[in-house]
């Protein structure tokens, strides 16, 4: 964190580190009605529920680490939510299980 001095830990608190276009991480809804920080955006991402494919809204902050690297956090709504795969998920890898509730 040292070579990101501007920005705070209180600002990546609100935040998961993860790629972007990861599909299966939590559910997005619509961003509540919080500001966007200086570069945030918002952008669609698509997942799977009940093996229907779905459509979510998500806030996205991108930090220049230097040196070509690029950080993606994804803000993470208060609340709880599960993570990894149901039993029944054929493509599902055993990385993924057992599916569990994160608060």
């Amino acid at each position: 964190m040292s070579r990101i001095p501007s920005l705070s830990m209180a600002l990546l608190a609100g935040f998961l580190c993860t790629h972007p276009t990861q599909s299966g991480g939590p559910l997005a809804q619509e961003p509540k009605s919080a500001p966007l920080a200086k570069d945030e955006k918002l952008e669609t991402f698509d997942y799977h529920l009940a093996g229907m494919k779905k459509q979510g809204v998500r806030r996205v902050l991108t930090v220049d680490l230097g040196d070509g690297v690029k950080l993606e956090l994804v803000r993470i709504n208060k609340g709880s939510f599960k993570m990894g795969a149901p039993d029944g998920e054929a493509d599902a890898e055993n990385r993924e299980k057992p599916q569990h509730a994160v608060d």
